[in-house]
């Protein structure tokens, strides 16, 4: 660390101060997919819930048997732990979660 002329330390910048930080776009916004529109594109919410997860095994068990859309948006609003990772949106806004290298390198092109 630097030392300024009375001997004291002091913190010397090595980046430029004006790096942009990403941007990330939330899900929802308009024109962007929610977690509805996932779920449609996945095979439904049982495919894009994660149900191992510590998040799933803590719920009440009436909150785990959701019975309409409209229950399933408001679990995953409240819990967005639930939804697996990754997910994959695609240039053309297909949604896909989980890893798997093969089905990635098919939907990348790669």
């Amino acid at each position: 660390m630097a030392r300024d002329v009375a001997g004291r330390h002091r913190l010397h910048q090595r980046r430029p101060a004006a790096i942009p930080a990403p941007r990330r776009r939330r899900a929802g916004a308009a024109g962007q997919p929610r977690a509805g529109d996932w779920a449609g594109q996945v095979g439904g919410w049982e495919k894009l819930v994660n149900r191992s997860s510590t998040t799933w095994r803590n719920l009440p068990e009436d909150r785990k048997q959701p019975g309409s859309e409209a229950q399933w948006l408001a679990l995953v609003a409240e819990h967005p732990a639930l939804v697996k990772r990754p997910v994959l949106l695609t240039a053309d806004g297909v949604a896909s979660v989980g890893f798997s290298e093969a089905g990635w390198t098919q939907r990348l092109g790669r």
